[in-house]
């Protein structure tokens, strides 16, 4: 668990620092007053990148420049970070990491935010890094293997977009070696992921069907190597044409529904909010499955949800070890918090 933090010019915060405890740490404050920046502070430190932007250095308080983050867990270890417009460094009690990964698995931390509608109602991409970023909390390799395929498919892309092919069987054979490594490993988060999802619904007294399905690109195509090699095969002229991969993990679509329909397309405001909490906490209940429990970072929860729902949730956050939410003055007066504070 986190025990303190320290934030320096970080969106609209100058400079803070705050003590946690375990429990639910309630962060409560009127709008601008900085609760949803502190939680991205701390996500941010734990994870080397925000939840809320792609582009971290739009995080650095307006004519400053740079920010610095630090936290501290329960063990000791210490985390920070400091971006400036141009750089970024990470260490691990005050010494640089040799590796990302080795920054990424000091603390777990997971965020529930309004931001998760992305998840529900973009593209697959979103859903995919959400499923991504799982399999890593349970195995460290799996990080190493995305980026490897990244890179496969990177320079698989440059050799189709030139006037001879004399390679691409080397790079079609380890594109298939890993798409169907990635896609085992996804397949089997999925399905132990769904399991979750249905007894979360059950517990909150959801009255709607929720379901996660994994959908390769191509039906099939992932059954063994010679299937996805015929497969490239088929679609070489249309890549030569557009100049880019057709085929592998990155297209794999996941989809989300509601009573066996599109969450993305028909389901409500209040519908979609539903379906990101449950989603975000069968994650969470996989992650404490595999000794991987982790900090829940809870933003505005009562936005789009009936007071019935949210109390039920609530009950679910008590039984994990540390839950950072923000809340508006006079919201949840009759929950029983472990620490309150107050930002102005």
């Amino acid at each position: 668990m986190l025990t303190n933090c320290k934030i320096k010019n970080f969106r609209n915060i100058t400079s803070l620092s705050q003590s946690f405890t375990t429990g639910l740490n309630n962060v409560i404050g009127d709008n601008g007053s900085g609760k949803t920046s502190l939680l991205e502070a701390l996500f941010t430190a734990g994870n080397a990148k925000s939840f809320r932007t792609n582009q971290i250095k739009e995080c650095i308080k307006k004519e400053q420049d740079s920010f610095q983050l630090n936290i501290s867990n329960s063990n000791g270890i210490e985390q920070a970070i400091e971006v400036s417009r141009s750089h970024r460094s990470i260490y691990i009690d005050q010494q640089k990491p040799e590796r990302l990964s080795q920054f990424l698995n000091i603390n777990t931390i997971l965020a529930i935010t309004p931001e998760d509608q992305d998840l529900v109602s973009s593209n697959s991409q979103q859903r995919r890094k959400f499923i991504d970023r799982g399999v890593f909390e349970e195995d460290q390799n799996y990080l190493s293997y995305i980026a490897y395929y990244q890179r496969i498919v990177k320079n698989r892309n440059a050799l189709l977009r030139q006037s001879t092919h004399h390679d691409l069987p080397y790079w079609n054979h380890l594109l298939c070696e890993y798409s169907q490594k990635i896609h085992e490993y996804r397949s089997d988060y999925i399905n132990r992921l769904q399991e979750l999802i249905k007894l979360i619904t059950l517990e909150i007294g959801y009255p709607h069907k929720v379901k996660i399905t994994y959908l390769p690109a191509k039906q099939g195509e992932y059954r063994n190597k010679k299937t996805m090699l015929t497969a490239l095969e088929e679609k070489y002229n249309d890549e030569v044409r557009y100049g880019y991969t057709l085929l592998g993990i990155h297209r794999d679509n996941i989809q989300l529904t509601l009573n066996n329909l599109p969450v993305s397309k028909y389901a409500s405001f209040g519908q979609k909010k539903t379906v990101a909490v449950i989603l975000k906490l069968a994650q969470a209940q996989l992650m404490c499955e595999k000794k991987r429990e982790p900090v829940l970072l809870i933003d505005d929860l009562a936005a789009g949800l009936d007071i019935v729902t949210q109390e039920k949730l609530l009950s679910i956050l008590k039984q994990y070890t540390q839950v950072i939410m923000s809340a508006l003055p006079g919201e949840y007066n009759n929950t029983d918090f472990t620490n309150t504070f107050y930002l102005s």
